[in-house]
């Protein structure tokens, strides 16, 4: 579901940038629609990230500033014509363009602050590759014809410079926010396109203004991907997982796909350029890219089929790492890094959740009436009706042997005991279970909580089994008792 949301919001971003591009203005008009669009992302992000931390906020306060800057370089942009001298127009304009990469580029800094780049080579050589590939557009776009840019499009040599530069750093950081630390969010995929499409409607403005180019194309290109860029931006911000920017990657193995695409795209990128720079060069150039195109894209067809073999090892050693082999549950090391996620993923003065441990009653006199492989079944038929009796917020997973433990978000434990008494009903072969709940503070180790709600356990069961009981706080002495009707003799 949330693929096909995600696919969704992308689609509409496309949309509404090609509306957008598809309505062409010219000189102070278009100038106008420009500081107009960037205005009104600036409020959205600034709107949308108001449910975030203070210190998760400031990431995305940069990126207001830098589209600020953006909005401020179009206005002064779009009034030169009208009074204000074209050499200083440029400044300007020039000045609202370093600004913008800079605020962004600070940004993406901000946002892999508690990630350790130096830990990560893969992530670093990759951003690395990206970066070269793209070095080799900007020269020839950008740097390299310098004696056939305008005086008005390109402005002084260093400047240029400056600004290819500082767009390359925002890529290389943007790559380093997607691949190290945040590369399973959907807001830092959407971000990283936003500054994919930025930079390269920047090298579109600039190669418009090159001789023998048709420069209403390119330009209507450049424009379509800056409006683009924006919209996904303001997806970007507005998406749930922007909470999770910056955090640690989780230990499951990271999507390959990804990786091999944006590798991909980088190693294919510098024979593309030499095709199109040079299509009236000599035949002989011409053959070595075409050559070096389809040498790459059979090495990634290779190299993609490695990858999704291994990729089917490494999911099936994370399944038996992280399930449980009989009844297919989480085990007790999953469940303990869903508790993890939830104590630091949940905002809030005084945040908790509840925790039960339950224990099917009588289960060795099962196992040994009816023999071992009853017993299995038992708890897997057991593990599969309590399933299908939790919310999608619960996690249930197999503690060892008859024992379970469940997670449930909401602090309630009157809640969380309305819950086990639906799974004590649904318990298969006229069986029942004992069950311990306690409230989990997340300043304290859940562990801590496991053991009040293991000491609730012991008590259901010493009072007759198929109870199930509330563990006390620390400030009472005594649990309170809630029973299950009609106990099993």
């Amino acid at each position: 579901m949330t693929r096909y949301r995600t696919a969704s919001v992308v689609t509409s971003c496309v949309a509404l940038a090609a509306a957008v591009s598809a309505w062409r203005p010219h000189g102070c008009t278009q100038g106008l629609v420009r500081v107009t669009i960037s205005i009104l992302v600036v409020v959205f992000v600034v709107i949308s990230v108001r449910r975030l931390p203070w210190r998760d906020q400031m990431p995305w306060q940069l990126f207001a500033v830098g589209h600020l800057a953006t909005a401020a370089g179009a206005l002064v942009s779009s009034l030169s014509g009208g009074g204000l001298n074209t050499q200083q127009a440029q400044l300007w304009t020039a000045g609202a363009a370093l600004l913008f990469l800079a605020a962004n580029s600070a940004g993406m800094a901000v946002l892999i602050r508690r990630w350790n780049i130096h830990r990560d080579s893969a992530a670093s050589i990759e951003s690395a590759a990206v970066v070269v590939s793209l070095s080799l557009i900007s020269w020839v776009w950008a740097i390299a014809p310098a004696d056939e840019l305008t005086v008005a499009a390109s402005g002084d040599v260093g400047v240029r410079l400056a600004f290819v530069g500082a767009g390359l750093l925002e890529v290389a950081l943007a790559v380093l926010v997607m691949r190290g630390g945040s590369r399973t969010v959907v807001a830092a995929r959407l971000l990283t396109a936003a500054t994919f499409l930025s930079w390269f409607g920047s090298i579109l403005h600039i190669a418009g203004n090159r001789p023998m180019t048709d420069d209403s194309l390119i330009a209507w290109l450049s424009n379509t991907l800056w409006t683009l860029a924006m919209l996904l931006l303001a997806a970007a911000a507005a998406h749930p997982s922007a909470a999770r920017l910056g955090r640690p990657a989780s230990t499951r193995p990271a999507h390959s796909v990804i990786t091999l695409a944006m590798l991909g795209g980088a190693a294919i990128l510098p024979p593309v350029t030499l095709l199109v720079d040079t299509v009236r060069s000599s035949a002989t150039v011409i053959a070595v890219a075409v050559a070096s195109m389809l040498l790459v894209l059979l090495l990634l067809l290779r190299v993609g089929q490695l990858l999704r073999h291994v990729q089917r090892q490494s999911n099936l050693l994370y399944l038996q790492a992280n399930r449980d082999e009989l009844t297919t549950l989480p085990n007790r090391r999953s469940w303990s890094e869903a508790a993890a996620t939830l104590a630091s993923d949940s905002p809030g003065e005084e945040p908790a959740a509840a925790v039960a441990i339950l224990d099917l009653d009588r289960f060795k006199l099962y196992n040994d009436t009816f023999g071992h492989a009853a017993g299995d079944d038992l708890l897997r038929s057991a593990a599969e009706a309590w399933r299908r009796c939790l919310r999608a917020t619960d996690v249930l997973a197999r503690h060892g042997g008859e024992e379970f433990v469940v997670l449930l978000p909401s602090p309630d434990t009157e809640i969380a005991r309305r819950v086990l008494e639906r799974m004590q009903e649904a318990t298969p072969y006229s069986q029942s279970f004992s069950a311990g709940i306690a409230r989990w503070e997340f300043r304290e180790p859940v562990d801590a909580a496991l053991a009040r709600a293991d000491e609730a356990l012991y008590r259901a069961k010493a009072e007759g089994r198929r109870r199930v009981y509330i563990a006390p706080s620390p400030t009472t002495t005594a649990p309170a008792r809630h029973t299950a009707p009609s106990p099993v003799p």
